[in-house]
């Protein structure tokens, strides 16, 4: 018995439209044309040109959803002359969108990083990217390995905090040695608040690094009261100057840039350890 004419026919127009769109560039506007394409094109995600972005600016909404900043996705309101953005999706909705886009870097402003919106992100940034930042964030990750583990997995070596805070449970601190563990691979940190604030970054990041002779050419903390001594100074700066003598022009040719922020000791112990 011969399966239904209306079965195959839908089956052959859907692989011509496949075979069709698949060299298109512009994916993300090919699926808002109707429902169908869109069906197709999400299905399918995987096989298609991603549209690819130097930049990626996600912004939370007081109503709790996440807006994509450009300069074309909102508009200024008459009155108020407030930013009003045309393209405000639910945190679980926003890989529908992310999965066709592939960008260098990725921000999050004000928003709200919690287990849904990382996984909404895993689900959306399946590759690596160099560099992401946190703006004006409420963290609140109770899961400090999970959090580190993703910017692991992206690969992340450029990542910057500003002016974002958590909540007082201290299980919620994401900025902590923990992240350093699982995160070798950063070059460039920079933790800023607008007044001091104490995190969870102790001595036993900065002697890992001095025993792997391996650190970030950029550390900066700006307000940052942590759990970071005389002790581990010492140990960093002077593996640095170990390599410096034993590699001479080559440890040179980069430059290092390291503010620790408030250090929990006295000018008088550290002079004589350094």
């Amino acid at each position: 018995m011969m399966p239904a004419m209306p079965s195959i026919l839908i089956t052959m127009m859907t692989m011509c439209i496949m075979r069709l769109m698949i060299v298109v560039m512009t994916m993300i506007m090919i699926r808002l044309v109707n429902h169908r394409l869109n069906d197709i094109v999400q299905r399918n995600y995987e096989l298609f040109s991603k549209l690819h972005l130097d930049g990626l600016c996600l912004m939370g909404k007081n109503s709790g959803k996440i807006a994509r900043f450009n300069p074309n996705s909102y508009r200024r309101n008459s009155t108020s002359n407030k930013a009003v953005y045309t393209h405000e999706l639910e945190v679980p909705q926003i890989d529908r969108p992310l999965r066709h886009v592939h960008c260098n870097s990725v921000t999050l402003e004000h928003v709200k990083v919690d287990y849904i919106v990382l996984q909404a992100l895993k689900r959306s940034l399946k590759y690596s990217f160099r560099q992401m930042d946190f703006l004006y964030c409420m963290l609140n990750v109770n899961n400090q390995a999970e959090f580190a583990y993703l910017l692991r997995e992206w690969n992340v070596q450029k990542l910057s905090f500003a002016h974002c805070n958590w909540p007082e449970n201290s299980e919620f601190y994401s900025i902590s040695d923990k992240l350093f563990e699982f995160n070798p691979q950063l070059q460039h940190v920079s933790i800023s608040f607008d007044k001091v604030t104490n995190i969870k970054i102790s001595d036993t990041t900065l002697k890992k690094w001095a025993s792997c002779t391996s650190w970030p050419r950029s550390f900066i903390l700006h307000n940052v009261k942590s759990e970071i001594t005389h002790e581990g100074v010492a140990a960093v700066i002077s593996s640095y100057v170990a390599q410096a003598r034993a590699k001479r022009d080559k440890v040179f040719g980069s430059t290092i840039l390291w503010n620790f922020g408030v250090v929990n000791t006295s000018l008088d112990w550290l002079t004589p350890t350094l």
